[in-house]
């Protein structure tokens, strides 16, 4: 009897553990309830000290939703990289689940694997269904390598007798928000060669936000923030999602951790370091922190203002060129003028873009029932405009699996979540022979092609968008106990699909501070900053000067290029800037950088400010439209604090010096809060809620103080613009309408007279 108990036991264990059916009977279940709660990993003797610990939430590895585990077998797993000079010496896992109610204690469980290497099992016990659960698991940090992926796989049963391998009882949520993964790290040494820029300054497998100081030698002028400009606009672009922070020290090295230097060697460096080679012209040179072993330092420098610039634009777009501790720029590569909305990250605007420009085959491909999504990102120019309702075509071209009697399988499609369509995949008749059963896996093995021609209406893109495609296969069952889950269906979407927005003019109503926060407009028009001028305070500091590099930063991770020819003034020379747009920085009272300019203001910065003062703009045209705002809005606006210390406020007005030019102001009451709510711009959640012409950011939230667009930029060419014109003017559009109906009587009577005259003198002469 015991002999049978353990067999019983153990076959228990193997088909849970395989992810088919239990048959195990209902009086042994009680001997297989005790499973181990977690592996742990023995602590190695002699373990280094940790130099860091890095904590990751779920969210920040790419969860962009909560983990969802469904079936007998259901899996999701989270991709972490290590830096190249970290080394992990501990790990740790820290989960936040919820599971079924349904699930059978002793059967069900959550395993852990990293690489492929089981490392924990969770029990799931009944008595905590439905309760959110958190539990740390010790990881094996010798497990962990430059990519890793952790698994997360639910072994599921509701049910000792035959089950549904995809009965809706069977699943577990896991939280992407408050789930992390923290990992203490050792900081190993490497050697000092540009051929390996950007690292160690930047690392595409670290997952977290950059962080990379800049040193000056004192209060830096014009040229040595925009050689910082260009320099950081790159690491910016490098850092692309993680977003980027530049913290600015004059006179001193960061305590540790990396730097950026910029030297001009005709002014005195004071203690920073300078390469030896500083005088024979522009410099890059890397070297060892002293003051920190495996910290580095970048050196830039050159012996005038334009020496500077050359070695920071080289740096910026010709990194890969560098090789050694210290390569001298004996001719700086002359950059060939940008092109209006040209930018590396933007999809061309003058032809069809086939999804193979953007995407890997690999990240197009998807497999399972029922797979995650396959997302398509789309940098897109803020500017596109949809004359009367014009849409945009997507020519979709997609692989799928088909199978016998399956009529509920689909594609859907979304355009930043919002639902686009719904394609039907066709099933095929079932095989009647073994010939033809044969020849149906030939055939259909993933590999049917089809085509679907889409619209997607101009209003549901953005800047930033996203096209998903979800492939979803029915499941069909064969009987009670005939069902078996191999996950064996393959799909994917076609490279040579085209997304094509060519028609699309550019023209906007601004001041707009979607375009500004979401795409950088109107100064990523020219993707190197080339018509762009950005003016800080006369008493500008290092807060000022971190702004003012983030929002760089911000600049390059929305065009991917680095802003090589941006210009950096002072207040006294607005004036001067006729054929630039201008972004204002302002850390103090607004009329002491706008001066004569405050009075186009739409809004006072200072009363937005005030403690108690409304969200609403005081203007007439606001009044109107909050009084049609709903319900929702207004307790949305209640639940809104007022502003603070760090509020900013963030608008917008027509150039007075140029009508096709734009002027952005961010009003700071002091330069801690403008710092932060550049910063602030990094944030997903945050960019999703800029709206309106001016508004309020204040950590994470944002208020809306104006909606109402006072000009337009762009061109829509004459007859379309008179036509537009015309659509905004009615009264005027009908009174050209009446004088040309008059006009054209008037002709017409002429010409009938005219007619009639000649008419009577033929009969005349007739006579």
């Amino acid at each position: 009897m015991n002999s049978f108990r353990l067999i019983a036991t153990c076959t228990a264990a193997l088909l849970s553990g395989a992810g088919l059916f239990s048959l195990v009977p209902a009086a042994y279940a009680d001997d297989v309830t005790d499973a181990p709660i977690e592996t742990e990993a023995p602590a190695s003797a002699g373990q280094p000290d940790v130099s860091a610990t890095n904590t990751y939430r779920f969210r920040e590895l790419g969860a962009n939703y909560p983990l969802a585990l469904r079936g007998v077998d259901g899996i999701n797993s989270i991709h972490v990289d290590t830096a190249e000079n970290e080394q992990v010496v501990g790990a740790r896992l820290k989960l936040r689940y919820q599971h079924s109610p349904e699930l059978l204690d002793g059967l069900s469980h959550l395993k852990v694997a990293i690489n492929g290497e089981h490392t924990a099992t969770l029990p799931l016990k009944a008595k905590q269904a439905g309760k959110e659960q958190e539990r740390v698991v010790e990881l094996p940090p010798e497990l962990f390598t430059d990519y890793s992926e952790i698994n997360l796989q639910l072994i599921g049963h509701y049910t000792l007798g035959c089950e549904d391998p995809r009965h809706p009882s069977l699943w577990l949520t896991v939280d992407h928000e408050d789930s992390e993964l923290e990992l203490d790290v050792v900081y190993l040494d490497t050697q000092n060669n540009l051929s390996s820029l950007p690292l160690p300054f930047f690392d595409a497998r670290d997952q977290r936000p950059l962080t990379l100081p800049f040193v000056f030698a004192g209060t830096p002028d014009k040229a040595e923030l925009q050689a910082a400009g260009a320099i950081a606009s790159w690491f910016g672009a490098l850092a692309d999602y993680r977003g980027a922070n530049f913290p600015v020290l004059q006179g001193q090295l960061p305590a540790s951790g990396n730097a950026i230097v910029l030297i001009n060697t005709a002014k005195a460096a004071g203690n920073l370091p300078v390469a030896p080679a500083a005088s024979a012209g522009p410099v890059i040179s890397i070297i060892n922190h002293p003051g920190n072993p495996t910290g580095k330092l970048l050196l830039v420098q050159g012996s005038n203002d334009a020496e500077l610039l050359a070695a920071a634009r080289t740096l910026a777009t010709s990194a890969a060129a560098l090789s050694g501790t210290s390569a001298r720029i004996d001719q700086a590569r002359d950059l060939a003028p940008r092109k209006p909305y040209d930018a590396p990250k933007w999809i061309p605007t003058d032809r069809p873009v086939s999804f193979g420009e953007i995407a890997t085959p690999a990240s197009m491909a998807a497999e399972g029932f029922s797979p995650d999504y396959i997302r398509l990102n789309l940098g897109l120019p803020p500017d596109l405009y949809s004359w009367r309702g014009q849409e945009v075509p997507l020519d979709l071209h997609y692989r799928y699996m088909p199978r016998a009697n399956s009529g509920k399988s689909v594609l859907n499609v979304q355009v930043n979540s919002l639902p686009l369509a719904s394609l039907p995949i066709p099933s095929v008749p079932p095989a009647t022979s073994l010939t033809g059963r044969l020849a149906e896996n030939w055939n259909y093995a993933g590999d049917m092609p089809a085509r679907a021609e889409l619209m997607i209406p101009v209003d549901q893109l953005a800047a930033q968008s996203q096209l998903d495609f979800h492939f979803n296969y029915e499941f069909i069952s064969r009987g009670a106990c005939k069902d078996t889950l191999f996950d064996f269906m393959r799909s994917r979407i076609d490279p040579e699909s085209t997304i094509d927005i060519s028609d699309l003019p550019h023209f906007i109503a601004m001041p707009n501070m979607a375009a500004f926060g979401n795409g950088g407009y109107p100064f990523t028009r020219m993707a190197d900053l080339s018509e762009t001028a950005i003016a800080l305070p006369a008493h500008a500091g290092n807060p000022e000067f971190e702004a003012y590099l983030t929002l760089l930063g911000h600049f390059g991770a929305i065009t991917g290029y680095p802003a090589t020819h941006v210009t950096a003034v002072t207040p006294d020379e607005l004036s001067e800037l006729k054929h630039k747009d201008i972004l204002i920085l302002s850390s103090g009272p607004t009329d002491q950088m706008l001066g004569d300019w405050q009075r186009y203001l739409p809004i006072d910065p200072a009363q937005a400010l005030k403690p108690g003062a409304s969200s609403a703009s005081s203007s007439w045209w606001s009044s109107i439209a909050n009084w049609f705002d709903s319900k929702e809005e207004a307790a949305e606006e209640a639940l809104t604090p007022p502003p603070s210390p760090q509020s900013v406020v963030v608008t917008g007005f027509q150039s007075p010096l140029n009508s096709d030019r734009s002027v952005v102001v961010m009003a700071a009451p002091n330069a801690a809060a403008l710092s932060q709510a550049t910063s602030a711009l990094h944030n997903d959640l945050l960019l999703k809620k800029l709206s309106g012409s001016s508004l309020i950011i204040d950590g994470e939230y944002v208020t809306v103080l104006e909606d109402r667009s006072t000009y337009h930029v762009g061109q829509l060419g004459w007859f379309r613009h008179t036509q537009w014109f015309l659509e905004r003017h009615i009264l005027l559009a009908t009174i050209i309408s009446l004088l040309a109906s008059l006009v054209a009587g008037i002709l017409l009577y002429i010409s009938f007279r005219a007619r009639a005259q000649r008419r009577l003198q033929n009969q005349d002469r007739e006579e």
